[in-house]
């Protein structure tokens, strides 16, 4: 983890190591890219994460919303 905020917040650390560990079992990018997503929004509020994971999580939730649609990049 390059950035200090994410590597010493040990709750976000969980929830990349949970996607980590479904991607790792094949689980598909879109569900995995998804799930992330919407545990961000739902485990911590805008202010409370660093603006690297905000901006991660808006270009994982622009992607599964694409996937979610059927269009292909």
């Amino acid at each position: 983890m390059t950035d200090p905020e994410v590597a010493s917040n040990e709750k976000l650390l969980n929830l990349f190591k949970n996607a980590a560990v479904k991607a790792e079992k094949n689980e598909s990018v879109s569900s995995v890219a998804s799930n992330l997503a919407l545990q961000l929004q739902s485990n911590f509020g805008e202010n409370e994460l660093p603006k690297s994971v905000i901006d991660f999580q808006l270009t994982i939730q622009k992607y599964s919303a694409i996937g979610a649609n059927g269009i292909i990049l």
